[in-house]
């Protein structure tokens, strides 16, 4: 898995030469081969730590996860019964343990198949599990500033009717 922030993207929607600070934004390779390469610093950050500014004073730029090498359909034809969440919404997330739980909506998965829609469901579990789950598939679009092509998550706990 790898995590880029780049500022520099063209027609990017948080493209941005420099932050809020003054300080010049570069490429950042947060995530490298699944391992944390960087962290978001402004300046207040980075004299804390006795490090240099990244020039994230703001948050993120145009944050993805890169594409991963099958696709979306590869991806989910194989599950038995799941679900394809189109949206997570509600607070619900602890940031020193990872647990989390969130109400979500999307589409129920049948024998590698989209069937219909649901809502109203709750998704939990640990976001240090997820990341030792995932499979990304090759379909990134750039829409928004934080992007990522499909991911397959196992042994997420979905409840709901």
């Amino acid at each position: 898995i790898n995590v880029i922030d780049d500022p520099l993207i063209k027609k990017g929607l948080g493209s941005r030469n420099f932050d809020s600070e003054g300080v010049d934004c570069k490429k950042l390779e947060l995530i490298k081969k699944g391992k944390i390469n960087e962290i978001i610093l402004d300046t207040y950050s980075s004299k804390m730590l006795n490090k240099k500014s990244n020039g994230r004073c703001g948050g993120t730029t145009n944050c993805y996860f890169e594409n991963g090498k099958i696709t979306k359909i590869d991806l989910i034809k194989d599950i038995k019964k799941g679900v394809y969440i189109t949206e997570l919404f509600g607070s619900g997330f602890n940031s020193v343990t990872g647990d989390f739980s969130k109400g979500g909506s999307g589409f129920l998965i049948e024998n590698g198949e989209i069937t219909y829609p649901i809502s109203e469901i709750t998704v939990a579990g640990n976001i240090k599990d997820m990341f030792k789950e995932m499979l990304l598939a090759n379909d990134l679009e750039f829409k928004s500033r934080t992007n990522s092509p499909t991911i397959r998550i196992n042994n997420v706990s979905i409840a709901g009717k």
